[in-house]
């Protein structure tokens, strides 16, 4: 049970880790918008003028306006948002658009990632004229970007061609987590179910050790010796799997079933009495099988 506990985890970490690829921190994202607008503002040489506050117009898209008329350079644009990405970690694929402050036209745009196709850097070395523009910005991810946006066109791709909606992930990280539970409560189940003791035999000859589980005693060359009530179920059970090697845990479910009672070396302990008490009959041994349990041999 701990191990599949332990993988279960594991896949749940898993599954963690990628949801969390797609849950951003929308707060740092705009700030790193801010740095952006800062950039091309220096790049106008205005380090004096406030920037707006940056628009979230849903969770992956962004408007960065400015108080004044801007000029641009494409390549240089693309630099700076490139690298502000980089180094905020936001995303290694996007879309930036230019657009009028009249009519919200689209003036240039670009996009870069997408595993269908390369970098779309149109216009590279046009330098823009001076005006009124706002920056549009949309992060994408996952392998469904397939194509660009055309410059000085509307968006091509819907929402729903682009984006991987977040309750899927969380849908995956739910069944992981149900099958884990389910597993665990099936081997929790199947453990409750205790395997028999003994055998229909009221006394029964192990070696050449006659022993009564009813009576708790052990016979051996007309010498008896009394066991405890665990000893006797301890030895029925290994005597049903003669000469077989039975797991620990078996042998704690069959023996000690959901009593709880026991703890790590009880086990242990009550096979060194067993192994005491079966002594004076050679043919009789107790194995340990390391890191499996123990094993009831009869030469």
């Amino acid at each position: 049970m701990r191990k599949a506990l332990y993988y279960g985890l594991i896949a749940l970490g898993l599954s963690f880790n990628l949801g969390a690829q797609f849950m951003r921190d929308t707060e740092r994202d705009a700030v790193a918008m801010r740095m952006i607008a800062h950039q091309i503002m220096l790049w106008q040489g205005d380090s004096i003028q406030a920037i707006p506050p940056v628009i979230a117009l849903d969770e992956w898209s962004y408007r960065i306006n400015f108080n004044a008329d801007i000029q641009f350079d494409p390549g240089v644009l693309v630099d700076f948002i490139g690298q502000v990405m980089v180094d905020y970690s936001i995303a290694e694929q996007y879309r930036v658009q230019v657009k009028s402050c009249q009519g919200d036209s689209i003036i240039y745009s670009f996009q870069v990632g997408g595993s269908k196709t390369i970098d779309i850097v149109p216009c590279l070395g046009r330098i823009q004229e001076k005006a009124c523009y706002y920056l549009q910005i949309k992060v994408l991810h996952g392998d469904s970007v397939a194509a660009a946006v055309p410059v000085n066109e509307p968006e091509a791709l819907s929402e729903e061609s682009v984006l991987i909606p977040n309750w899927l992930y969380f849908l995956v990280i739910l069944i992981v987590l149900l099958a884990t539970l389910g597993y665990i409560m099936y081997r929790r189940a199947k453990r409750t179910i205790p395997e028999p003791l003994h055998d229909s035999a009221e006394v029964r000859q192990i070696g050449s050790t006659f022993f009564s589980q009813q009576n708790l005693t052990l016979s051996f060359n007309n010498t008896k010796t009394e066991l405890s009530a665990k000893e006797a179920d301890l030895l029925a059970f290994l005597a049903l799997h003669l000469n077989q090697r039975v797991e620990k845990e078996r042998i704690l479910n069959a023996v000690w079933g959901n009593e709880g009672d026991y703890v790590g070396r009880t086990l242990d302990v009550y096979i060194s009495k067993l192994r005491k008490k079966l002594a004076s009959d050679p043919s009789i041994r107790i194995v340990n099988i390391r890191g499996v349990g123990y094993q009831l041999l009869v030469e």
